[in-house]
């Protein structure tokens, strides 16, 4: 920063030196010519007053001498004189050298304005000046040309012209040119010295500032040392007190901040090029945390929380592949939740719970270059890798793979991201947690304990959705009611908990054998309500049957080893066709319930008209 200050000093010194050097040469031209000019006029006017005493002494056949006397003066090279148009006319022709001998003679003699121009530059080896001066009449008391001549005021009788040799002028020039232009320089130099003595405290000041500013962006904040020849209690000396205290207190603030953001991503803002580009980054990423937890804790969902964390993922940090995979230790069972994209093929088999590296050891699995971190991804060159196991509860664990192509991808992914990834992910957790709980107290209401399927009371409340879509859609719905065959013999002779196994099995079985759109309720005890939603009637009576040979061929198994199988008998009725009433529906299903187990059980009956009246003589 010195020497750039000390040569843009120097560059605008000489800079201003040159034009002060232009200036002057261009100031003793015009001195010089205008010294010419003058010497001119009083040779010009000594001229006029000779010839005007010869004229008036009638002594005008000598003015030749006098001419030449003049003419051999210092400094004139020539010197002529000019008869004018008047006098010619009066006193006729003169002598051939007083004729006009260029057109600046005739100019002068026809405007009456002097005239004049330099022959060559004043400091070339030959200069000269020619000037042309008017005679003019003039009828004063000293001179009165109206007396000899028959003029008027002011009329042209004739004009000098001369030429003076300036050489003396141009030596003169060039010594003074030569003495400003060494003034000059040295004054440039004395100015430099100066300057330099002055302002090199100061320059020394801002170089130690602008390196102390430097290293404050890499997390480093040092005091300055003031430089030699700094005045006490100046600005200067002030300024490096004042930049000090602000770098103290900059540095305490910043450690303070830095703590925080370690203890709060792990991070630190001095480990990078730029620290305080860092902090601003890691700062923004905090408050984008903060307004998702925010957003996550109005949501209703546990699917709306994914869905959020999805959007995260790709607008935010750039991956588009992704799945998250809930792992349940009890049921030994893994399920995806959530899919974004490609992913691995050896992920989908959800069932093998040795697979998952992640999920075995409770650790985050990602990318090696020289070996494979997890079996899945063996097999697999397509993704680099990064999967977060997190645990939601005592038996329930939430991995999370991150797919990306390219080393580049995966170096920013694990480098950069991650940490703030995790950070959403631990934001996300308790949100996760507390819908899940909410969403199981929520399917408690309205499932059965036991078989997992639903109960009455959500019966009762579908009905009230699923009849009015039914007249308004056109659709049937046929309901099967099913009982257990001999449930009772069973808790007799085997106990509850065997009964207890009997009908977790009877659920299962209903439920693997109805569609999704169907569905299976547990009315109470052995009793279950199947409604079959817009099915064919010609089918109907195959699904009733369907289950009840599933049911029929299903072994429970006792402790000791042994199989034993059960039978179940159905009744069915179909709304609208039997009633447009559903819970009319329901209690045809169960007459021809009782009809099938009067008619010797393990059988399906369709619900007739005439079963009523049988059932009321009961």
């Amino acid at each position: 920063m010195k020497r750039k200050l000390i040569s843009r000093f120097i560059l605008l010194f000489v800079t201003v030196a040159i034009f002060f050097i232009i200036f002057q040469t261009y100031n003793l031209r015009n001195i010089a010519i205008n010294s010419a000019t003058n010497e001119a006029i009083r040779i010009s006017q000594l001229v006029k007053d000779g010839l005007t005493s010869h004229m008036i002494n009638g002594t005008m056949d000598k003015r030749d001498g006098f001419i030449n006397a003049v003419t051999s003066m210092k400094e004139i090279e020539s010197l002529w004189i000019i008869r004018g148009e008047k006098v010619t006319q009066e006193y006729g022709e003169g002598r051939e050298s007083e004729l006009p001998r260029d057109e600046m003679d005739k100019e002068v003699l026809k405007t009456g304005i002097t005239q004049s121009k330099m022959n060559e530059d004043i400091f070339l080896s030959k200069a000269s000046v020619r000037i042309t001066i008017p005679y003019i009449a003039t009828s004063n008391t000293q001179i009165n040309c109206l007396q000899c001549h028959s003029v008027k005021v002011k009329d042209v009788l004739g004009a000098v012209s001369i030429e003076l040799d300036m050489s003396y002028m141009q030596q003169m020039g060039k010594e003074s040119l030569y003495m400003v232009s060494i003034v000059t320089i040295l004054l440039i130099f004395l100015i430099i010295i100066i300057t330099n003595a002055i302002l090199k405290p100061y320059i020394e000041t801002f170089e130690r500032i602008g390196f102390s500013v430097k290293e404050s962006t890499n997390g480093r904040f040092n005091n300055i040392m003031k430089p030699l020849g700094l005045t006490k209690g100046k600005e200067a000396d002030i300024l490096v007190d004042n930049y000090n205290y602000f770098v103290n207190e900059l540095q305490i603030a910043f450690d303070g901040i830095d703590n925080k953001l370690k203890n709060f991503t792990g991070q630190s803002a001095t480990c990078g090029s730029n620290s305080f580009l860092n902090t601003h980054t890691i700062i923004n990423n905090l408050s984008d945390i903060y307004n998702f937890k925010k957003q996550i804790e109005i949501d209703t969902t546990v699917d709306e929380i994914y869905s959020r964390m999805s959007q995260i993922l790709k607008n935010k940090f750039n991956i588009h592949n992704f799945n998250f995979t809930m792992y349940d230790d009890i049921n030994k069972i893994s399920t995806k939740v959530w899919t974004q994209g490609e992913e691995i093929q050896e992920c989908n088999k959800s069932n093998d719970f040795n697979l998952c590296r992640a999920y075995k050891i409770s650790q985050d699995v990602y990318t090696i270059n020289d070996h494979k971190a997890c079996a899945c991804f063996e097999s697999e060159d397509k993704f680099l890798h990064y999967c977060i196991p997190i645990k939601l509860m005592d038996n329930v664990t939430l991995v999370i793979r991150l797919l990306v192509n390219t080393q580049d991808e995966f170096d920013i992914l694990k480098n950069n991201h991650i940490t703030f990834i995790k950070k959403y992910i631990e934001e996300a957790i308790p949100a996760i947690k507390v819908k899940s709980i909410m969403t199981e107290l929520n399917e408690s209401v309205y499932r059965d304990s036991l078989t997992g399927l639903y109960n009455r009371k959500f019966f009762d409340e579908e009905s009230k959705m699923l009849v009015p879509l039914a007249i308004r859609e056109g659709f049937n719905i046929a309901v099967l009611m099913l009982d257990m065959d001999h449930f009772k013999a069973v808790n007799d002779e085997h106990g509850h908990d065997v009964g207890d196994q009997v009908l977790r099995m009877l659920g299962k079985v209903i439920k693997s054998s109805i569609r999704e759109s169907d569905i299976a309720i547990r009315m109470g005890g052995e009793e279950f309500l199947v409604l079959l939603v817009n099915i064919d009637e010609n089918h109907v009576l195959d699904v009733a049957n369907k289950i009840r040979e599933n049911v029929a061929k299903t072994p429970i198994k006792l402790a000791n080893g042994d199989n034993f199988y059960k039978t179940i008998s159905t009744g069915v009725s179909l709304f609208p066709t039997d009633s447009d009433n559903l819970q009319e529906v329901v209690i045809n299903s169960d007459i021809a319930l009782y009809e099938a187990k009067d008619s010797g059980r393990n059988k399906v009956v369709k619900f007739k008209e005439d079963m009523r009246s049988t059932i009321d003589i009961f």
